[in-house]
């Protein structure tokens, strides 16, 4: 889950009402071991540092990814979806093209590009 708010105490305050509430609708527990706080870079740092503690979250300066997906914050690089070229090196490693056709190692790429770019969009 991801919530967006202004970096401010009342505003985390406000926050954590809210997921006690949620946790006691749906009974699930928010694990604060894994949740994190991002902030801006224009955000002061003794403001990052109460909100974290009001919170009781670690500030984080990456998102992380999402379903395998990197979770973008910043510019678009080339390096940003290096993981889904690698991932494809992977799976097509494991088949011995040398022993397809031509037309088998198209069908073999596209049956390959096609369901990752699928689940990446």
């Amino acid at each position: 889950m991801v919530l967006f708010a202004e970096a401010n105490v009342d505003q985390a305050i406000i926050i954590s009402k809210v997921l006690d509430v949620f946790c006691r609708a749906s009974g699930e527990k928010v694990s604060i071991a894994k949740s994190r706080v991002f902030f801006s870079s224009n955000t002061r740092p003794e403001i990052q540092n109460a909100v974290s503690n009001t919170l009781g979250f670690d500030i984080t300066n990456d998102l992380g990814s999402y379903l395998g997906m990197p979770t973008i914050n910043g510019r678009v690089t080339r390096n940003t979806f290096s993981n889904i070229v690698e991932r494809f090196n992977q799976r097509l490693a494991g088949w011995s093209t040398k022993h397809l056709s031509l037309a088998g190692r198209a069908t073999l790429v596209q049956s390959t590009l096609s369901s990752m770019a699928n689940y990446s969009m």
